[in-house]
Order: structure tokens, then sequence, then C-alpha cells
């Protein structure tokens, strides 16, 4: 998703009436998600809104954000105590079809809180059964990694 602006004058333009003349603003989101590894934003989109139609919108504009920050904020904040009790969280895999990955299995860069990286290979089968270290019984050290 994008912004529309005026092609003669490069003003942004109003999401909801097309007006540009150059008192659209952006209207960020007022309900924030905190994340697990610090800091935080705003949960949705900011719609680009004129004077008008931002009177018009602004009783429902957020109206449904912030129960999904509310959602999302907790989530990170179980993230959070497993980052606390040492757990890696899985980031980025390689299919066999990486010269480095041996064929029927997976090459896994798990991160913890701080960022550090635990490098695994896993069967191909089992991969999709979790999202922490923990969560993989026959993970094996990947010595020779990207």
């Amino acid at each position: 998703m994008g912004y529309s602006y005026c092609a003669r004058s490069g003003r942004l333009a109003c999401d909801a009436c097309g007006a540009s003349e150059g008192k659209t603003r952006k209207r960020t989101c007022p309900h924030r998600v905190h994340y697990a590894t610090g800091g935080s934003l705003p949960y949705c989109y900011p719609s680009a809104l004129c004077p008008a139609c931002y009177a018009k919108h602004k009783p429902t504009l957020h109206k449904e954000c912030a129960e999904g920050a509310a959602r999302q904020t907790a989530k990170e904040q179980e993230k959070a105590v497993r980052f606390a009790a040492g757990e890696y969280e899985r980031q980025t895999a390689w299919g066999s079809w990486h010269a480095l990955v041996p064929a029927g299995m997976v090459g896994v860069v798990f991160v913890n809180g701080a960022r550090a990286e635990e490098y695994r290979l896993l069967p191909e089968a089992s991969y999709a059964d979790g999202q922490w270290l923990s969560d993989y019984n026959n993970a094996q050290p990947w010595e020779v990694h990207p």
C-alpha cells in the first residue's frame, strides 16, 4: 500500500476524497505494539486524510486497532518471557537447494533476545513443527553455515 500524490503539485492526496490542497496529513495510529526486543511501532499503516475527512472519520478511524495492538503486544510479551528464559527463536532458514545444506535437511538460524545466533540442521519433515529451538529435539549443530 502506498500514498497518492497530486501529479501537478506533488502534494499528498487524501485517501478518502482525493483532495490535495496541501492540508492532507498522515494520521498515525495511536495504538502501538511493544516488541520483545524493545521499541514499539503503530499498529496500522497511517491513513492520509484531509481535515474534513479526518473530522468525519475520526470517531471510527482506529476503533479496531486497540484490540489488535493489545493482542500483538501480549504475543510479544510471551516472546520476551521465553527470551528471558534463554530461548532461541527461529529466524531464517535455507532448504537443501543451498550448497551448504545437506539433502533432506533445512539449515536454520535461531536468535535469542540479545540477537545471538545458533545455527542448526533439521530434517525437512520436522521443520514446520515449531518456532523455538527447544521445539526441535532432533536439531543438529550446523558447523559449516553461511
